[in-house]
């Protein structure tokens, strides 16, 4: 689009006062401190002061890279249990669940829609993790986002790729057939430029890991607010 994306203002925030400081001394050192900012907060909690006292258009929202919910594949539970849920499976360092601890819930991208500029505000949700990129889109959509489709060079073809080591948890959410991260709406190229990638992104081009990746913009017909 015609936006000058040199001309706006960038705000991260992150729950690690370590990683909010890095990237401090980051933009200090590029000399673009003056229309950066880093603060230690919650995702909601950020966007909620945006909505209560920023006076400018938001254009882009950027969700990268969250930790992953826990992942319990057929093998480790029951027929009775809940592929996402049961809490004494799964690595005991992930959030539980998809719905319990993860940060990207209903209410963060409901806030996200209500903070973006309605003609010209964009989300991007990138992910490593294929499962958690899916849900974070889907959830995204039932909030009142549509995804923006992608040009062919740009589309996410991961599954048409030879030799690719895919990540464990990858190839346990392909084996019960879980709904991939492919097709007109998942970019395998970064829509962002290179400077402004993730220490998390930059690592996955360096090991070959595959990035999930989708724009969406606000979908004003179907637009509703979460209840």
């Amino acid at each position: 689009n015609s936006i000058d994306w040199s001309g706006c203002n960038y705000l991260g925030a992150d729950l690690s006062r370590l990683a909010i400081n890095f990237a401090t001394r980051i933009s200090q050192r590029w000399q673009i401190n003056g229309r950066t900012q880093f603060i230690v907060r919650s995702g909601e909690e950020t966007l909620e002061e945006i909505i209560n006292t920023y006076p400018g258009k938001v254009q882009l929202c950027m969700i990268q890279f969250p930790t992953p919910f826990r992942f319990v594949s057929d093998d480790e539970r029951s027929d009775s249990e809940d592929l996402f849920g049961d809490e004494t499976l799964g690595n005991q360092q992930l959030p539980n669940n998809a719905f319990n601890g993860f940060m990207v819930s209903s209410n963060l991208l409901n806030l996200a829609l209500s903070t973006l500029d309605s003609d010209s505000g964009r989300l991007l949700l990138q992910s490593n993790v294929e499962d958690v990129a899916v849900f974070m889109k889907n959830t995204a959509c039932d909030i009142g986002f549509e995804p923006i489709k992608c040009l062919p060079l740009e589309l996410d073809n991961t599954v048409h790729r030879q030799n690719l080591d895919l990540p464990k948890r990858m190839e346990k959410w392909m084996s019960i057939g879980g709904e991939r991260a492919q097709g007109d709406i998942w970019n395998t190229v970064s829509v962002i430029p290179p400077r402004g990638k993730t220490e998390t992104e930059a690592a996955c081009l360096v090991n070959g890991t595959p990035i999930h990746r989708c724009l969406l913009k606000v979908n004003r017909i179907n637009h509703r607010q979460f209840k």
